[in-house]
């Protein structure tokens, strides 16, 4: 256990520090890239609830495709994290064109808490794609997060069984094979900035 903890700690520093040291003009085409990669998927026309994430510096930003999918009429949603629940559980909470946002004691920024919580319960059943972050993936759609487990707790709610799960990245976070644990939840697609990856 301890040696798959350190492999996954070396490779969180290798690819975060190959995304950082990608300069922002690149940056910025490759979220153009993913924004339109993303509306040409099969799953994206009939989806009505998109979970989509707030990137930090490094990440691959999906404010590009956030503001085409809201003309596009979708509903947007934004990871919360709840951090007086036991874990510092994970939910989604509804981001709407405008909305204030706050900055989490994580530093991320996420939308103020819901007003009616069983409204919110009701909307999570229907998330029909979740675009995640990641720190690198391979060829068999495994995901290499940040190492927190928020999205690994998430995912196995029963509320995400049914969706699509799409890893957003750069390409040059792709490696051939990533250490696995036994909770990890495979992506479905991968989308960056150069093309479209499926998975079984």
């Amino acid at each position: 256990m301890t040696k798959a903890r350190d492999n996954k700690r070396a490779l969180r520093k290798y690819f975060r520090g190959l995304r950082r040291d990608l300069p922002v003009s690149e940056k910025h085409q490759a979220a153009i890239n993913i924004a339109q990669q993303l509306l040409t998927l099969p799953g994206y026309e009939k989806a009505k609830h998109i979970g989509v994430y707030s990137a930090l510096a490094e990440e691959a930003s999906l404010d590009v495709f956030s503001e085409l999918a809201w003309e596009d009429g979708k509903s947007l949603y934004l990871p919360v994290i709840n951090q007086s629940s036991e874990n510092n559980q994970m939910d989604f909470q509804a981001w709407f064109p405008e909305a204030e946002l706050h900055s989490s004691a994580l530093g991320i920024s996420e939308p103020k808490p819901s007003l009616n919580s069983s409204n919110f319960e009701r909307e999570l059943t229907q998330l029909d794609l979740i675009l995640l972050p990641l720190v690198a993936y391979d060829k068999s759609g495994h995901r290499l997060g940040m190492g927190a487990g928020f999205y690994d707790r998430y995912l196995e709610k029963k509320q995400a069984n049914n969706s699509t799960l799409i890893g957003i990245a750069f390409s040059c976070q792709e490696t051939q094979e990533l250490p696995r644990d036994d909770w990890d939840k495979n992506l479905h697609i991968l989308v960056n900035e150069k093309n479209i990856l499926y998975f079984d």
